[in-house]
């Protein structure tokens, strides 16, 4: 068989993967047993109860409760269990109470939920921990939080689109 088509966009990367060798900063954990399972997702940003060390997808940072716990990555050292009805089907999707590698510092790859930019900073939903973009100057919408020093480094050409997996820089 010969190939009929070519490709203008190529994927750039698998979210939770590293992007580039350099200085990088992982933690382990547990992803909190009362999750939610549908947001226990690979790629993620999750924050940490001072009071169980458990990390939840998304969440408000309060000052002595919950505290930065990172973006779960690693998705080739879990153990796929499939989807509901498919177990040999491709997820990210981890169940609650998983342990799980947390990135705090380095270039990930992340799935960015809308427009962006190369510059752009980071936001997550509260409630699932998906990751957005905003521009810098503005606050991000309601219902998102501030992703503490984190910024759209690379992306591919496609990613105007909204929706791409782009690279981003994590200095804390």
């Amino acid at each position: 068989m010969f190939q009929t088509q070519v490709r203008d966009f190529m994927g750039s990367g698998i979210p939770g993967e590293f992007a580039y060798t350099g200085p990088r900063r992982v933690k382990p954990g547990f992803i909190a047993a009362a999750a939610i399972a549908a947001n226990c997702v690979i790629g993620r940003f999750y924050t940490k109860s001072v009071a169980t060390g458990e990390l939840s997808p998304g969440g408000a940072l309060a000052d002595g409760t919950t505290i930065f716990g990172g973006i779960l990555g690693f998705p080739k050292e879990h153990s796929s269990f499939g989807t509901l009805g498919d177990p040999f089907a491709a997820t990210l999707t981890l169940p609650p109470g998983s342990k799980g590698d947390f990135i705090e510092m380095g270039e990930p790859f992340v799935l960015v939920n809308n427009v962006c930019k190369r510059g752009d900073l980071l936001a997550y939903e509260v409630t699932t921990g998906k990751i957005y973009a905003y521009t810098e100057g503005t606050e991000p919408p309601a219902g998102q939080a501030l992703i503490p020093n984190a910024a759209i480094s690379s992306m591919n050409f496609n990613s105007a689109a909204g929706g791409s997996v782009v690279i981003v820089t994590l200095t804390n």
